[in-house]
């Protein structure tokens, strides 16, 4: 099963099934917000490991956004697009910490 979202300094802003159609729209807001060191990302998860995605989806309904990204990152599978997975990549491994918000 694949999701995808956008994760920043916060935590996970988005969580969805994967929808081809809606790549450009979630890349873009993830470009706009770099400083927060926001990525888009599609995280594919083996059926072994398909309970967190509810759990992930509870964590976002209770506003644990930084909850939701550490168990995400412990479980999911990550991929990022071409040509930004190397700067993504850095950003996935200082994520979550509100600290690298500029405007907090």
């Amino acid at each position: 099963m694949k999701y995808m979202g956008i994760a920043d300094c916060h935590g996970i802003e988005s969580f969805i099934p994967f929808d081809v159609n809606r790549i450009p729209t979630l890349f873009m807001r993830a470009e706009a917000n770099r400083q927060r060191h926001a990525v888009f990302y599609v995280a594919s998860f083996s059926d072994v490991a398909n309970h967190v995605i509810g759990e992930i989806e509870e964590c976002r309904k209770n506003g644990e956004y930084k909850e939701a990204l550490i168990k995400l990152k412990r479980v999911g599978e990550i991929s990022f697009p071409k040509g930004r997975a190397d700067l993504y990549s850095k950003s996935w491994k200082l994520i979550p910490n509100p600290d690298l918000d500029p405007w907090r």
